[in-house]
């Protein structure tokens, strides 16, 4: 296995998580190494999906996701250290918090001393391919590397359809090739609409039959008297501070739930395939979201802040032979620590091969990890720090900070930092040293990445600002 390490304490993190997936996926029937066959990986991001729109934590009607639950291992835990799809989804490539691998722009390119999952995957003799529907996850940021074939699906309304299509042809064309198949699946269709692709003013897109007890006219209640329409209209909504009722933001997340479902249903026929191709059951289905999604919890729209709706995804993993089926994992985990997982499932000597992630410690921890460190994707210096028992966010230009108590506040609503200044102040200082230990670490790493002229042409920079991701 392969361990990613990032800092003194980070090293100490990976190492807990690492433990933390031998101690789950290792000793469940799993043969020895030297009759240990690697499985087919199927790693499967669903863009925008939070964490409590996933049925195994409480979401209706999620009826292929429900079932995929029963059969996988599910983390009740689980974040992303920034809610934007660029670097959210190098982490999970790289191993790297944010901070290291430093992709986090229109004109980063990752640098050339890192390295992907799909690059250690084709050493280990594994077959590669990508499917992508974002133009923040194109080959130019440098998520192609290690992949025999990379590919986009063009934009619409919605993609899973022909991404899942495209999947079973990649699948299907593999008659005369023996090697285990990572491949990687990314699916949109959950995010906030654009409408020039749907052709709806909707925030939100699923076909009319998700919609058909809505009335007749709730499309026109989106487009404002500048014209703004869809993601333009809450983002409108957020720059102005506009007052928007109760009831208008719940249809607005109402009409996302609805998308939710329709990715559901065509998850269904993702699983289906699989089963009937035989390959189901002994494959290894990692299923999560680079991050989430606000519905004015904390007075925003969109995705952008530190807090739970935003940060928090749900994350799913199938062992082959539905090992540990259906049990609930409670530690601390990122998408970083996907890396390490698929490198734990794909290899059956279990040894550090990398220098830079080797650990001068002994031994594994079975706890996971002890904290994980979020910034915002906007305002960059509000920054917040999850540890088991409490949550900080912290302002650290104008110093506003806020404490939260997930076990009896996960919808982080109430500031209790004037009862216990003793804890902001530790978790302050503990902020502060995790942020400096990952420059540090970047720098030691040299995993600056390096700069494009710019990794998006007109049409896509005019997408992206479509869906709020540019000014």
């Amino acid at each position: 296995m392969t361990l990613r390490s990032n800092g003194s304490s980070g090293r100490a993190a990976t190492l807990a998580v690492a433990g933390l997936f031998l101690a789950v996926f290792s000793g469940c029937g799993r043969p020895p190494a030297a009759e240990f066959v690697p499985p087919n990986i199927f790693l499967v991001s669903l863009d925008t999906v939070r964490r409590d729109a996933v049925a195994a934590h409480g979401a209706e009607n999620a009826l292929a996701l429900a079932g995929f639950a029963r059969d996988a291992v599910v983390f009740d835990n689980a974040y992303t250290t920034i809610p934007f799809t660029l670097p959210a989804h190098m982490s999970m490539f790289t191993g790297l918090h944010h901070v290291e691998h430093g992709v986090e722009g229109r004109k980063d390119v990752l640098g050339p001393s890192t390295g992907t999952v799909a690059e250690e995957l084709r050493q280990k003799g594994y077959a590669t391919a990508g499917i992508y529907t974002s133009d923040w996850l194109k080959p130019e940021f440098g998520f192609d590397r290690g992949f025999e074939s990379y590919e986009t699906i063009p934009h619409r309304a919605t993609y899973a359809d022909r991404a899942i299509r495209r999947t079973f042809e990649i699948v299907d064309g593999r008659a005369d090739d023996d090697r285990p198949l990572f491949l990687f699946l990314h699916l949109y269709d959950a995010h906030s609409d654009f409408v020039k692709q749907s052709g709806t003013n909707l925030p939100y897109y699923s076909p009319e039959a998700y919609r058909q007890d809505l009335a007749e006219t709730v499309e026109d209640r989106f487009c404002d008297r500048e014209g703004n329409c869809a993601t333009s209209y809450l983002l409108a909504a957020d720059k102005e501070r506009r007052e928007v009722s109760s009831a208008e933001t719940e249809l607005i997340h109402d009409l996302y739930r609805r998308g939710c479902r329709h990715l559901d249903h065509d998850l269904e026929a993702l699983f289906a395939g699989l089963r009937e191709r035989g390959l189901y059951e002994g494959a290894v289905i990692i299923l999560t979201s680079d991050h989430g999604e606000e519905f004015r919890e904390h007075g925003k729209f969109i995705h952008s802040q530190v807090y739970e709706e935003s940060v928090a995804v749900p994350l799913l993993v199938k062992l082959p032979k539905h090992e540990n089926a259906g049990e609930h994992i409670g530690s601390l985990v990122t998408l970083m620590d996907i890396h390490t997982m698929v490198l734990a499932m794909a290899g059956g000597d279990q040894s550090p091969t990398d220098p830079r992630r080797k650990s001068d410690t002994g031994g594994f921890g079975f706890d996971g990890r002890d904290s994980v460190l979020f910034q915002d994707k906007l305002w960059k210096p509000a920054w917040g720090l999850r540890t088991g028992n409490w949550k900080l966010v912290r302002d650290r230009q104008s110093g506003m900070t806020a404490l939260f108590q997930p076990s009896s506040d996960s919808a982080e609503l109430h500031d209790v930092s004037d009862r216990h200044p003793d804890v902001v102040h530790r978790l302050t200082v503990m902020m502060e040293e995790r942020i400096k230990a990952l420059r540090q670490h970047a720098a030691i790493l040299a995993t600056t990445p390096t700069t494009a002229a710019n990794s998006l042409n007109a049409e896509e920079e005019e997408r992206l600002k479509a869906l709020g991701y540019l000014d």
